[in-house]
């Protein structure tokens, strides 16, 4: 169990996703801006990081429809 745990901590963390002064951690469903902290559903967390994928374009309600339906199943 120890050697798991050893193994775990030398792992990388996933880097967090930003947009201008916003900073999203998805794994952890938190979001951040210029220092202030807020939590987030998972829902909420996946159609952010879709917004900010798209930073600074358009995104039509059909393509945020679609990532969350999308979510744990094949893309249609």
């Amino acid at each position: 169990m120890c050697q798991a745990r050893a193994a775990l901590k030398r792992v990388a963390p996933l880097p967090a996703a930003t947009a201008g002064d916003l900073v999203l951690d998805a794994v952890r469903h938190l979001v951040g801006v210029r220092g202030t902290r807020g939590d987030l559903t998972p829902t909420e967390s996946r159609l952010l990081a879709a917004l900010m994928a798209a930073y600074g374009g358009i995104v039509r309600r059909r393509e945020l429809v679609r990532v969350e339906l999308a979510r744990g199943r094949p893309s249609p």
